[in-house]
């Protein structure tokens, strides 16, 4: 049985808390579709210091996962499609590793949230209002928009943010001890997967993983 050694690189701590539950899960669904059988050990979270030079992290992350099956390479789009992301701050990136002559990891899979990472985290309400404790209705909490308008939301933080001050209105202060940082692990464990590829963003975040995977000859 084949080893699979994949690390992740983020943006930011609470991007990494979420990826770092979701990414595995999607990896299981794609080696159950594909009907592999892999040995994967737990993603590995890649530090490396900020220098104010994103090429040159990517490159130095690429270096800490030397030996390593993937790094994922993750960047928010803040706009409505990844595409200026990838241009200007994944790509160039990733060229300047592929052609690096040194050890370092050179098989990157990009996962760029549509605008963001949070839209993701709400993709799926039912998971984040269990995380809140709250049984108000999607109305309630003002979460009434379409799956597809999730990706032109330009700050799905701050509609997380109002879904917490909507689930704990009227609420006694000592019940209100929900704040978003800690939403971001469990919901990276629940959110709904069959959901989530309804997102274009996270649908090519999975084929790109798939075709590694393929290329690597992890799977077939």
């Amino acid at each position: 049985m084949n080893t699979l050694v994949i690390g992740l690189y983020t943006e930011g701590e609470t991007d990494e808390r979420f990826l770092l539950n979701l990414i595995p899960r999607t990896l299981e669904r794609i080696i159950e579709e594909r009907d592999g059988s892999l040995d994967v050990f737990p993603l590995f979270p890649i530090k490396v210091p900020k220098i104010g030079d994103r090429a040159k992290e990517i490159k130095l992350a690429a270096q800490s996962a030397e030996g390593y099956a993937i790094l994922i390479v993750h960047s928010d789009a803040d706009a409505e499609t990844d595409e200026r992301a990838f241009n200007e701050r994944i790509k160039p990136c990733f060229d300047l590793v592929t052609n690096a002559d040194e050890p370092l990891c050179k098989d990157l899979v990009a996962i760029i949230p549509v605008q963001m990472t949070e839209a993701w985290m709400l993709a799926d309400i039912s998971p984040l209002k269990e995380q809140l404790g709250s049984d108000k209705t999607r109305e309630e909490l003002s979460v009434m928009f379409p799956l597809k308008y999730l990706e032109k939301m330009a700050d799905p933080k701050s509609k997380i943010h109002e879904i917490i001050r909507m689930a704990f209105k009227n609420l006694p202060a000592r019940r209100r001890k929900v704040n978003i940082g800690s939403l971001y692990s469990p919901l990276g464990q629940q959110v709904n997967l069959d959901i989530l590829e309804q997102l274009p963003s996270y649908l090519k975040f999975k084929e790109n993983l798939t075709e590694a995977l393929i290329r690597l000859n992890y799977l077939r």
